[in-house]
């Protein structure tokens, strides 16, 4: 055979090759089993989270009223003597009863109750005038609510009434002088003219008048009429002047009637109190006292006729120095319109802040806001209204949650149903650990 002899194979070339594929595989096969059988690393730790703040949240919107709560709300019960306080009643009771935690439709509720219970009042003083039963229909009329829409007839019933008592002791006092019954004739006299004074009318007719100075000058002396508060003059309509007790603490603070009546004026027409006063402290028996009245009363009316369009704390800085001015010279408990009319305004403008700051979630700002107006004057709707949002949004809260109703009770008057709620869950409370001092 031509060639060389033939090489046998020994497995030299191929043997290397083998073995590592081999080893190869092998290690795959443990890196793989160990990976399975390997715990998986823990994850990262999650970022702290702060608690919310209670109130934090989305704008707070009022709850939209139920429709039996629309329906007491909106509904219209007219003026006069055919008001239908009877319907607004059987509305809002039936919107009670659906919703017991609205405070508008129980304040509605009550406010009907309290219209329909002057109709009975009425009822029996007409009958008792009927019958000539004066005195008799003068004290029911005066428990009747001066707060509601019976206040103006039974004011002028009132007056009405009372000018007739008046008039008749005027006859009184002129039959008795004509019959020369002086003492009967001036006691009857007296009575007549301490009506009048009260009412501070000029029906002081002229037989009355003339009778009465006759009687003066046959007694040799000069009777300085009282008003007589034996009856309730807080009944008497505006137009008698004698409002409320306005006249009576400032004729009672200063004997010279020149000076409690120049006062007296200048508490519902200030400009022309503080002319009064001006003349009083020229001319008038105590020219000294007049003209630090009179320095005091303007500085007051300056004051209130600067704060006009200021925002609530002005307003209520404004209001302490006129109630601080006013209180030089006026009685106890009293104060002049525009004084009280600036209560009024300041508190709105408070109430108005607060029902802002409720929107945003302010919740005990709102609260402070509406109460710095409650403390100025209770009767203020604004002030009722923004308070009443208040307890409708702390109805919300949880109030079995120690957190909750203690938060409740710091946004809620204390006669409030949610305040008394939440103060029941608070006794079962642990106290809170006092801070280590």
């Amino acid at each position: 055979m031509a060639g060389g002899p033939r090489r046998a194979s020994s497995g030299r070339t191929l043997a290397p090759f083998g073995l590592g594929v081999v080893i190869a595989i092998g290690t795959t096969v443990l890196a793989v089993r160990g990976a399975l059988n390997a715990k998986p690393p823990p994850p990262p730790p999650a970022p702290a989270m702060k608690a919310a703040p209670v109130g934090a949240g989305p704008k707070f919107v009022p709850p939209v009223p139920s429709p039996s709560v629309q329906a007491c709300l909106d509904f219209n019960p007219g003026e006069g003597q055919t008001a239908a306080w009877d319907r607004v009643l059987q509305l809002c009771t039936t919107a009670h009863e659906q919703d017991p935690g609205n405070v508008r439709a129980f304040e509605r509720k009550a406010l009907a109750q309290t219209e329909l219970a002057q109709r009975p009042i009425l009822a029996r003083a007409r009958k008792q005038l009927d019958a000539g039963e004066l005195d008799a229909a003068l004290d029911t009329l005066s428990q009747a609510d001066r707060n509601t829409s019976a206040r103006s007839e039974v004011q002028n019933l009132y007056k009405a009434t009372l000018l007739t008592i008046m008039r008749r002791h005027g006859d009184d006092c002129v039959r008795a002088k004509n019959a020369r019954q002086y003492a009967k004739a001036w006691d009857a006299c007296k009575q007549f003219h301490d009506i009048a004074c009260v009412l501070d009318t000029e029906d002081r007719d002229a037989p009355y008048q003339k009778a009465f100075l006759e009687l003066n000058d046959h007694a040799n002396e000069r009777y300085q009429y009282v008003c007589n508060f034996k009856y309730h003059f807080d009944m008497l309509p505006p137009g008698t002047h004698i409002f409320g007790d306005t006249r009576w603490p400032i004729r009672k603070k200063y004997e010279d009637p020149d000076l409690a009546e120049a006062v007296y004026r200048y508490t519902r027409t200030p400009n022309s109190g503080i002319a009064m006063l001006a003349d009083y402290a020229k001319h008038g028996r105590d020219p000294a006292l007049g003209q630090r009245i009179h320095d005091a009363a303007e500085a007051a009316f300056k004051v209130h006729a600067d704060a006009r369009g200021k925002v609530a704390e002005q307003c209520a800085k404004a209001l302490d120095q006129e109630i601080a001015l006013e209180h030089t010279f006026m009685p106890t408990d009293s104060e002049s319109d525009f004084v009280a009319d600036d209560r009024e305004k300041c508190a709105t403008l408070f109430a108005d802040q607060g029902t802002y700051e409720l929107g945003k979630r302010n919740d005990a700002t709102a609260f402070q806001k509406c109460m710095s107006g409650y403390a100025l004057t209770r009767a203020n709707l604004s002030v009722s209204g923004c308070l009443a949002d208040l307890e409708a949004y702390a109805a919300t809260l949880d109030v079995h949650s120690c957190t909750g109703a203690q938060h409740i009770v710091k946004i809620t008057r204390p006669d409030s149903l949610p305040h008394k709620n939440a103060d029941a869950t608070l006794k079962g409370c642990a106290p809170a650990p006092k801070e280590a001092r």
